[in-house]
């Protein structure tokens, strides 16, 4: 009898190796998964971490754009898709980004933080911004169990 792993074993055996820090042996898993099931945005979130973990940009923005594509409200990957931005010098669109994560997950203390250095690097006022976003964050943080 042979055996046929599933989209779920392969994603699964993707995020135990982004966990141990693995990320060749966790894109080789996660390709597989989402050859199997391209439809799975999970697995395309996963995957986009595994790059990111790589410091390779390109693709994990792509990845968290196909699962922003398919889930309008993921807060999480707007987040981390402006985070991405920011390392790679585009402020404006982190801020949008950014932005979009405080509105789709307005509990998300870290949105707040990050969303003061893209401003400050897209020429707004930093100072006058970062303390707004600082006691935002303070006041989710103290809400949240």
């Amino acid at each position: 009898m042979a055996l046929y792993p599933t989209d779920s074993a392969y994603a699964n055996l993707g995020w135990a190796y982004i966990r141990k820090g693995d990320d060749k042996n966790a894109l080789f898993a996660l390709n597989k998964a989402i050859e199997l099931n391209p439809d799975a945005t999970q697995y395309h979130y996963n995957r986009a971490l595994a790059y990111y973990q790589k410091a390779a940009y390109e693709q994990p923005v792509a990845d968290f754009t196909t699962v922003i594509s398919k889930e309008t409200q993921h807060a999480l990957a707007y987040r981390q898709r402006g985070n991405l931005y920011i390392y790679m010098n585009q402020p404006a669109l982190a801020v949008v980004d950014l932005t979009k994560a405080r509105e789709t997950g307005p509990r998300d203390a870290e949105s707040y933080a990050a969303r003061g250095p893209a401003s400050y690097r897209q020429g707004g006022s930093y100072i006058v911004k970062r303390i707004k976003n600082s006691w935002r964050r303070l006041i989710l943080e103290k809400r949240q169990p």
